[in-house]
């Protein structure tokens, strides 16, 4: 069982996890990072002045900025998908054969992977109710991925 500490005062359990060493700082730090959205990341680093817009030099932040929002809205976007896996959606961002942000076609990319899962897998009758379903081509699934 966890020291009662975490509960009572986590920040202060955190810090104590690097101090003694069960942890690395950069570890730590990573974790939070992930845990956090990109809204909670970009308000910690106003608060604490390490955003850009505390920099002397903000000749270059205009293209930065365009990459963080992309970014932010990628990693917004895939958090509604925590039950699904965004690796794989990553892969097809990058590929161009998904779009951020519709919804729509991510149900549709959704709907195909779980038929195709199961025709890969060889549960037809599973594969055939998936399609009736979500209003699939049965045979035309089974042509593509079997």
């Amino acid at each position: 069982m966890r020291d009662p500490k975490l509960f009572a005062s986590p920040r202060d359990f955190a810090l104590e996890l690097v101090s003694e060493g069960s942890v690395s700082a950069d570890h730590l730090l990573l974790c939070c990072l992930k845990y956090m959205s990109c809204d909670m990341v970009r308000d910690m680093l106003d608060a604490n002045e390490l955003s850009p817009r505390f920099d002397e030099d903000d000749e270059d932040e205009d293209d930065e900025d365009d990459d963080r929002s992309t970014d932010c809205e990628l990693e917004d976007w895939l958090d509604g998908f925590d039950d699904y896996d965004t690796d794989a959606m990553r892969v097809d961002i990058a590929n161009n054969n998904l779009t951020v942000g519709d919804d729509a076609a991510a149900d549709r990319y959704k709907h195909e992977n779980i038929i195709a899962e199961s025709i890969i897998n060889g549960n037809f009758s599973q594969a055939e109710e998936q399609c009736i379903k979500f209003g699939y081509d049965c045979d035309e699934m089974r042509r593509l991925h079997g």
